[in-house]
């Protein structure tokens, strides 16, 4: 698995706000169980910007992951059920309750 960048920054902001070792703490984590992550390249920011061009319902960083899954042309995973009207690559997952 991969992951892209924006969505590393995104998973981080609870980490910031506990302070800068939190958050490096939490990186390594993310690091150690997905590997580095998917840079953001303009190939992928412009691709992000047609998205939210067509599909006004999609948010940046989400358009930003789709973006990144057609530049590796890989499946994309997601609990968002719009998501399945942009890409045909994505592949829905349930999301994980607290009792799980």
């Amino acid at each position: 698995m991969l992951v892209p960048i924006s969505v590393v920054s995104e998973v981080l902001v609870g980490a910031a706000r506990l302070g800068r070792d939190t958050m490096f703490e939490r990186l390594g984590q993310i690091r150690a169980v997905f590997g580095a992550p998917v840079p953001l390249v303009q190939y992928i920011a412009f691709d992000a910007a047609r998205l939210r061009a067509q599909h006004r319902f999609l948010r940046l960083p989400d358009a930003l992951v789709l973006a990144t899954g057609a530049f590796l042309d890989a499946e994309i995973l997601s609990a968002d059920k719009q998501w399945l009207r942009v890409d045909p690559r994505v592949r829905l997952v349930s999301p994980r309750h607290p009792s799980d």
